[in-house]
C-alpha cells in the first residue's frame, strides 16, 4: 500500500493511504482538485476521509469532499448527542481517540487494513494520552512540530507556536514507547521548518527504532510504500 502526501504543515494538510482498490483520505486542508491530481484523478476507489479537527489547515475544503459524495468522518461532530459514524469499508477500519489540542477538540486515528496492518495518525496535539504499546502497530504518522531549542521563547507568538503541538522530544518518546518488532515506518508530519531541523528530527527517531524501520519527514509530494511485513 502507499502513502502520498498532498501537503503537510501549518498551511495545509492532506494525506492518502491505499492501493489500486481502496484509498482512505486523511485531512481536508488541501483542495479536492489537488488531491485528485495527486491520485492521478482516480477517485472512484476513495472509501472515505477522516478529519482530525476544525482548524482551517485540516478542515478548510471539507465541503468539497462532501459535495463529491465522499463520506467524511469528523469525530468532533455530534448530532443530538450522538457521534457521527466513522469512515470505513470492508477492509479499512477507523477508530478515533481524543487528543489534547488547547481548547479545540482534536482526534487521532487508529486505522487497520489487512494489507496495511495497523496505522496510527496523530496531529495537532501536545501528547497522546493513549498508549498503543501492546497493539503491535506497523506504521506511525505522528506530528513533530518543533524542537524546543529552535523556539524563540521571547517572541510575541511563542505561546501560539508551542501550545497544542507536539515537540520532537515528545514525538520521540511516543514512538519509542509504542515501537515493537512489527513497526515498519514512522512519518513525521505537520512540521515547522522555522523551528525544526528535519534531518535532525529524522535521526532522533531513527535512534529509538530498529534499523529496518523507514523514517521520513512529510513534505508535499512524498510517496512511500507502507509494508506490513519485511520482505
Amino acid at each position: 500500500m502507499f502513502l502520498r502526501v498532498c501537503n503537510s504543515g501549518s498551511s495545509a494538510n492532506g494525506y492518502a493511504i491505499g492501493d489500486d482498490k481502496e484509498v482512505l483520505l486523511l485531512e481536508a486542508g488541501c483542495s479536492f482538485l489537488d488531491m485528485k491530481k495527486m491520485l492521478d484523478f482516480r477517485v472512484d476507489n476513495i472509501v472515505g476521509m477522516c478529519v482530525s479537527h476544525e482548524h482551517s489547515d485540516h478542515f478548510r475544503h471539507v465541503k468539497e469532499y462532501e459535495k463529491a459524495g465522499i463520506h467524511v468522518f469528523k469525530p468532533f461532530d455530534y448530532i443530538d448527542g450522538i457521534r457521527i459514524s466513522g469512515a470505513y469499508s470492508d477492509n479499512f477500519k477507523v477508530y478515533s481517540f481524543e487528543l489534547p489540542h488547547g481548547e479545540t477538540k482534536s482526534y487521532g486515528f487508529y486505522i487497520t487494513h489487512p494489507e496495511l496492518g495497523k496505522l496510527l495518525f496523530l496531529t495537532d496535539c501536545e501528547y497522546s494520552p493513549v498508549s498503543f504499546k501492546d497493539m503491535k502497530v506497523n506504521h506511525i504518522l505522528c506530528e513533530c512540530n518543533y524542537d524546543t531549542k529552535y523556539v524563540d521563547m521571547d517572541a510575541p507568538n511563542f505561546r501560539h507556536k508551542v501550545e497544542g503541538h507536539m515537540n520532537l522530544d515528545t514525538c520521540r518518546e511516543f514512538v519509542r514507547h509504542n515501537a515493537s518488532p512489527e513497526l515498519r515506518s514512522v512519518v513525521l508530519i505537520h512540521g515547522s521548518t522555522a523551528t525544526l531541523n528535519p534531518s535532525e528530527a529524522v535521526q532522533a527517531i531513527k535512534d529509538v527504532v530498529d534499523p529496518d524501520v523507514a523514517v521520513e519527514y512529510a513534505v508535499k509530494g512524498l510517496e512511500m510504500e507502507l509494508k506490513k511485513n519485511i520482505l
